[in-house]
């Protein structure tokens, strides 16, 4: 899933909402027929599907540093 921003919207508010997605994306996953793990998607694919979208959510992260500012980064890092 890419990143959306919208054009009226602050940088911050559309960053924290498209991180906000991505840290959701791998439960919804998970629970996708009501129940964990139905068979549907197994336990590695879950995984590999967290690290990407953690690797996505850093990378916008890394984007934005220099507005976000060395003391929140660090502490986001």
């Amino acid at each position: 899933m890419a990143f959306q921003l919208k054009a009226k919207e602050s940088l911050a508010r559309e960053i924290t909402r498209n991180v906000r997605r991505q840290i959701e994306r791998p439960s919804a996953i998970w629970v996708r027929k009501g129940e964990p793990h139905s068979g549907h998607y197994s336990e590695e694919a879950v995984l590999n599907e967290v690290r990407k979208c953690f690797k996505k959510c850093v990378a916008v992260i890394r984007l934005v540093r220099k507005e976000l500012g060395e003391d929140v980064y660090r502490e986001a890092k």
